[in-house]
């Protein structure tokens, strides 16, 4: 597998020479018109988690490569959240009609975008251990490479908004280089994996074929940013949108801590907002759940301080998903009341 290897880290270099990542180096160019490809990547980083969940991930099994590839999938496929929050505090979050975002994520500018989860699928589902992890590692230099370059206008952004950008800033790249591949066991058992020359030879196609696919993504993301009509945020925006971001914070802090007296309304418990969206599983629930009787503590940092789930994870749940179901809720037993 050294080999292989080897050939990933290669390919990552020529990678990283493509025109995206000189652009989105560019300080001459506003920060958000650089990141204005977001909205683009939406289909394969909404897929990308599925993908972990349901195709690179097989439980039970006694493979010890497996078992590797395993653990890396539970720490990798809960990032979709971040993007979601980064639309929002970029501000490419329009009103659209059903309709259209379904027109707008199956249309020409994102195909690429899809055909890499497409490929992704078809070249991984039932695969071997040894291919699984050949195609994952090549898909995660690629996107090693997007993370160090997006961080730059990410950066610049928040000195200007206060605020952090948990997909496209540094944090997700610093997850991203803590993964179980870098760790200095899980490197030692991919390395003794013995491939036949034949099976060396398919590795290498299959690096060219996922390195070729992403290339494609990444030329479709900087022809997106390039043309989309982005104008320079003013500063008033940044800070309106700040004031109210805290606020929303603020709140947050209210709900997401345990309850010291009855509720006004029959609501739907955290944990279950996040077992339904498959963030948690029944079993880590359970265990943080047991735990709460003994502790102080909000579920969802139980369950993150256990290392189940991301803190920022977390925060958007919390703020996208659970405050509007419950602000909704509670409006409507005052109507009725």
């Amino acid at each position: 597998m050294k080999k292989v290897l080897a050939h990933i880290n290669q390919k990552k270099k020529e990678f990283a020479q493509l025109p995206l990542f000189e652009f989105l180096q560019d300080q001459t160019i506003d920060p958000r018109r650089r990141l204005a490809f977001a909205p683009c990547i939406a289909p394969f980083a909404m897929s990308f988690g599925e993908l972990n969940r349901q195709v690179f991930r097989d439980e039970p099994t006694t493979d010890e490569l497996q078992k590797i590839i395993n653990v890396h999938t539970y720490e990798d496929d809960h990032h979709w959240p971040w993007l979601l929050s980064d639309m929002d505090k970029l501000r490419f979050n329009p009103r659209l009609s059903f309709n259209e975002s379904l027109e707008f994520l199956w249309n020409e500018q994102t195909i690429n975008a899809r055909a890499a989860a497409y490929y992704l699928y078809n070249a991984t589902y039932q695969a071997s251990p040894a291919r699984k992890f050949t195609i994952i590692e090549a898909t995660e230099s690629t996107g090693n490479i997007l993370l160090a370059n997006s961080a730059a206008p990410a950066r610049e952004l928040t000195k200007k908004t206060q605020y952090d950008y948990e997909y496209f800033g540094a944090g997700h790249l610093e997850v991203d280089t803590g993964h179980t591949f870098c760790s200095t066991e899980s490197r030692q058992v991919i390395e003794a994996v013995e491939l036949s020359e034949e099976e060396r030879q398919a590795a290498y196609v299959a690096v060219d074929e996922t390195f070729a696919v992403f290339t494609n993504l990444m030329n479709e993301l900087l022809a997106f940013a390039q043309q989309a009509n982005i104008q320079p945020a003013l500063e008033s925006e940044y800070l309106d949108y700040l004031k109210v971001t805290t606020q929303n914070n603020l709140y947050t802090d209210r709900l997401a801590a345990p309850a010291t007296a009855a509720p006004t309304a029959d609501l739907k418990p955290f944990g279950c907002y996040l077992l339904e969206a498959n963030l948690v599983t029944h079993a880590q629930l359970e265990e943080a759940l047991q735990e709460q009787q003994e502790v102080n503590k909000p579920i969802g940092k139980l369950l993150a301080d256990k290392g189940w789930i991301h803190p920022h994870t977390v925060e958007y749940m919390m703020q996208n998903v659970v405050l509007p179901q419950r602000n909704h809720q509670q409006a409507s037993i005052i109507n009725v009341g």
